[in-house]
């Protein structure tokens, strides 16, 4: 057999090559691998490592070179013979194993080999991770290690599956750590085949879900609570799919509704039972939640015959449009009350709201008549009044000029007679000035408060003069009011801290406005009070000092008082004995 048949029963392709490495001959591989026959003289690529051949149809093959010198008899060197190995296949299953052992490598996943009779033969990273053994420690053991003893009946009825050729997939079971703590597993098992198709093992996924069944349980245990609440309630729930039109409810709805629980539910029925007045109301707010892209909500209380004994009820239907992806409508979702009782008794409510305000109205009306003669009552009782008192001034008067020669007791008891009736004539007048103080005597406008204080200082300037006082003012701001009620105000405050004054009084106004409003005080430097009787000053005929020591009926602040409430704002006083008072006015601040 010659050289030529040899390199013919070689699987590789072979090159013999000259000593310029031409191409001398070469063998039926080598055309097969190249594609093409060699043509003698050719010269092969200079390649020492692997290479990709590209051949005449454009496909590539990865080759592996070889080449070893040819010697003559003499011993020189006469040529190479070069073998190019095809290593496409090869190498593309060393990349898929190198792949797949990666992939099990860094698997999150535990992924276990073992035999048919349950001996754990490989053990990965993830493995040891969640079981907590090293592959030293589990690898030749039974995997009975990791199944609890009441569920080792399992394993066996796997293996006969996995030996039958099927597939376990998804089951959820519980396997026990090397520290003894009981986990939730998925697994997924798959028989190992030989080349010829024969089971000769066991590949086991398994998959921690330990988190992931405490999530369910715990939306489970939530689930139900509010299911539990919402049945508490009486309320009931509806779920309308927008893609199918499929209508979805609670037996609570269909118990409003008065439908048996085993009634076929969709939206024609509900609507069946909806009052032919809302009927049409109710369609509209539903398709307008839809549709609004701003809202998507829909609230609504309507009437609903009831199937079981037509009585009509009142329900009030909330619900929520959810959106799928590309932000269309997918559902409508939300909930069903029976709101009759609330209704019901908010018709009570606005009926007796009714009465009592025409009852208020009419109490208001007679009330108002009743001031108006009082009013008119104290105006002619004053007025009577005051004549019989000035007819006691003139006769007590004629008398002591007829007796001008008594003794000092008797001109005594004349002048007692006359500080009486003068006092009377006073306390009549304020108490006729107290009933004319009423509140919308008029309309409330806008009042410069600067110009109404010269008003008053100049109605007052003998009383200042006498009492050698000062009454410093800066600028007030305008308020809204009364003008004849106001001008009231000022002058009795400042009468009062005249009345109460001492040796050189200097009376200070100022002003402050906040807003809606504006803050008035009226500081003196007179006798002052204890702060204990502060709230006591303001009520009609309350006095903190004898007569006798200082005029007056008592009523001059309960005025100021009533003037104030009537504008809506507040008045009250600080003082210290012997160093002075201050009253603080608040009135409502003009635009």
């Amino acid at each position: 057999m010659d050289v030529c048949q040899i390199l013919e029963g070689l699987p590789d392709a072979v090159f013999l090559l000259d000593r310029k490495g031409s191409i001398r001959h070469t063998n039926e591989a080598a055309s097969r691998l190249l594609g093409r026959r060699p043509v003698p003289g050719e010269h092969l690529p200079p390649e020492q490592t692997d290479f990709v051949l590209t051949r005449p149809d454009g496909s590539q093959r990865l080759v592996r070179p070889h080449s070893r010198p040819l010697l003559a008899p003499d011993g020189s060197v006469s040529g190479a013979i070069v073998t190019l190995t095809d290593v496409t296949e090869q190498t593309d299953r060393e990349a898929k194993s190198a792949w797949l052992s990666a992939i099990v490598v860094s698997s999150e996943d535990a992924i276990i080999g073992k035999t048919l009779d349950g001996v754990v033969t490989s053990w990965n990273q993830s493995a040891r991770r969640i079981f907590g053994y090293t592959a030293d420690e589990i690898v030749g053991q039974s995997i009975l290690l990791l199944i609890p003893e009441d569920r080792w009946d399992e394993e066996p009825l796997i293996l006969d599956r996995i030996r039958r050729g099927e597939r376990v997939e998804h089951f959820e079971t519980k396997r026990r750590t090397k520290e003894g703590q009981l986990l939730d597993i998925s697994l997924t098992i798959s028989p190992i085949h030989d080349s010829q198709g024969n089971v000769i093992g066991v590949s086991k996924i398994a998959r921690n879900i330990t988190e992931q069944k405490r999530i369910e349980r715990t939306f489970a245990e939530e689930r139900e609570r509010s299911r539990m609440a919402i049945a508490a309630t009486r309320m009931g729930t509806w779920e309308y799919v927008l893609t199918d039109k499929s209508f979805h409810c609670s037996d609570e709805t269909l118990h409003i509704w008065g439908a048996p629980l085993t009634q076929a539910t969709n939206v024609a029925f509900l609507l069946d039972g909806v009052h032919p007045e809302d009927r049409d109301r109710l369609i509209a707010e539903a398709t307008a939640a839809v549709r609004d892209k701003s809202q998507r909500f829909f609230d609504a209380v309507f009437r609903v015959i009831r199937a079981v004994d037509r009585e009509i009820c009142w329900v009030r239907v909330q619900g929520r449009v959810f959106l799928a992806q590309g932000q269309k409508p997918d559902a409508f979702i939300g909930t069903v009350l029976d709101v009759t009782d609330v209704h019901r008794a908010h018709q009570l409510l606005e009926k007796t709201v009714a009465e009592r305000t025409r009852e208020l109205t009419e109490l208001n009306h007679r009330l108002q008549e009743s001031n108006q003669e009082l009013e008119q009552f104290a105006y002619i009782a004053s007025h009577d009044l005051q004549e019989p008192l000035r007819k006691i001034q003139v006769f007590s008067e004629m008398v002591e000029e007829r007796l001008a020669g008594e003794t000092p007791e008797v001109k005594g008891y004349f002048a007692r007679v006359r500080d009486a009736a003068g006092r009377m004539s006073r306390l009549i007048r304020d108490v006729l000035e107290y009933s004319r103080v009423s509140a919308g005597a008029s309309q409330l406008d806008s009042i410069d408060l600067n110009d109404l204080l010269q008003e008053v200082l100049v109605a007052l300037e003998w009383r200042i003069a006498e009492k050698g006082a000062r009454v410093v003012a800066g600028d007030i701001p305008p308020v809204r009011g009364i003008p004849s009620q106001l001008r009231q105000l000022f002058q009795n405050l400042i009468s009062n801290a005249l009345k109460f004054s001492r040796d050189e009084p200097v009376i200070r106004i100022t002003a402050e406005r906040e807003p809606g409003f504006v803050r008035l005080a009226f500081a003196d430097n007179g006798i002052g009070f204890e702060q204990e009787y502060a709230g006591k000053i303001f009520k009609i005929f309350q006095r903190l000092n004898h007569q006798e020591d200082y005029l007056g009926s008592g009523i001059g602040l309960a005025i100021c008082k009533k003037i104030v409430d009537n504008h809506g704002g507040t008045i009250t006083a600080s003082g210290t004995p012997g160093e002075g008072a201050i009253f603080t006015v608040t009135l409502p601040a003009a635009e």
